[in-house]
């Protein structure tokens, strides 16, 4: 009788641990985010920020110069990133607290102009926005991998802060 016990209970704990993987698994094939998107920022803090030069959705040059003697934001997103859509807004709302306004932020979307029409609205709002193919200028100049990937540059060139949220280069933000 103990041994017919025994048998049941190990089914059931058997049973209740397919149970656990199945939905571990279906909640893993869920997630849309693919693990290659995220890593860490390919500049150090405290190193020079790269020269670059690029054109915004407005027609305007934009160049390393642009944001020096203030410091400045920069975002690196892409529209297949469920990440990037998410930090847009974060990112927004800490490009208007620069002085400076969108002089002092810019965005860059890799991808192609269709697929970038659902950011580049929101992120036009505070910064400038370029859209540049994967191996754009501003993406090359930044060896830029990882998405989303942001940076704090200070008014001297040099990178204060980078992260792949926003929140980590806004702690560096002076208040």
């Amino acid at each position: 009788m103990y041994l017919d016990v025994a048998v049941v209970l190990l089914a059931v704990l058997g049973l209740v641990n397919l149970a656990l993987v199945l939905a571990v698994i279906r909640n893993l094939r869920r997630q849309t985010v693919a693990p290659t998107q995220f890593g860490p920022p390919r500049l150090p803090v405290g190193q020079k920020a790269p020269q670059f030069s690029a054109v915004t959705t407005a027609g305007e040059e934009r160049a390393l110069a642009d944001l020096l003697g203030s410091r400045s934001l920069m975002g690196f997103f892409s529209p297949t990133c469920a990440p990037c859509h998410a930090q847009a807004a974060e990112f927004t709302r800490l490009a208007k607290t620069l002085p400076g306004g969108t002089r002092q932020a810019l965005a860059v979307i890799v991808g192609d102009q269709d697929q970038a029409a659902d950011l580049a609205p929101g992120l036009a709002e505070a910064a400038s926005v370029v859209i540049e193919p994967r191996r754009g200028p501003v993406t090359s100049a930044f060896s830029n991998t990882g998405f989303p990937t942001f940076y704090l540059i200070g008014p001297d060139g040099r990178i204060e802060a980078s992260g792949a949220s926003v929140r980590m280069v806004a702690d560096a933000v002076p208040a």
